[in-house]
């Protein structure tokens, strides 16, 4: 009992420091295509300092905002794995883990209905900004943070049921 009990305080801890470090990593890694982006348009970049410049240097603003997208689906997708995993490892509760994936997906949906109907609108600016801020949340350990909360409360509160019905 006391191994399962450490093998899963260091699963839980492990999973938030790679969360926590995945998080740093997507902000890097953004602000270096925004930063190539930047240089691109103006000539100018506001520092130079990322490991990824000299492999993004040679690419175009196109081709830079088609990275961006591309990374956007696989850092949304790592964030879930992510916080699947936790889910997972600190709940062990397969209803919890379907809620994960299915507040991703729906998140998901609704960042690109809102940036699909924005175009359609001719809004488009407005679509993409209010787009990107909704997929900035899924790429951030903010949303795992929450559901965790969320499943922590509603396993007080079935013990809680269970307590009043004894």
């Amino acid at each position: 009992m006391l191994k399962h009990s450490f093998n899963r305080k260091s699963g839980i801890i492990g999973s938030t420091i790679l969360i926590i470090l995945t998080s740093f990593f997507r902000d890097h890694v953004f602000k270096s295509v925004n930063e190539q982006l930047r240089l691109n348009y103006y000539g100018e970049a506001a520092y130079d300092y990322s490991f990824l410049m000299p492999v993004i240097s040679s690419f175009s603003s196109g081709e830079l905002n088609t990275i961006k997208f591309i990374l956007t689906i696989v850092f949304t997708g790592v964030f879930m794995l992510l916080g699947l995993m936790l889910s997972h490892i600190t709940f062990r509760n397969k209803r919890y883990n379907l809620i994960v994936i299915a507040g991703y997906v729906m998140i998901f949906l609704m960042s690109l209905i809102i940036y699909v109907l924005g175009k359609l609108l001719g809004m488009a600016a407005a679509g993409y900004e209010l787009s990107r801020n909704i997929t900035e949340f899924l790429q951030s350990p903010l949303l795992v943070l929450i559901l965790m909360a969320v499943f922590v409360f509603d396993l007080k509160r079935q013990s809680a049921t269970t307590r009043n019905k004894l």
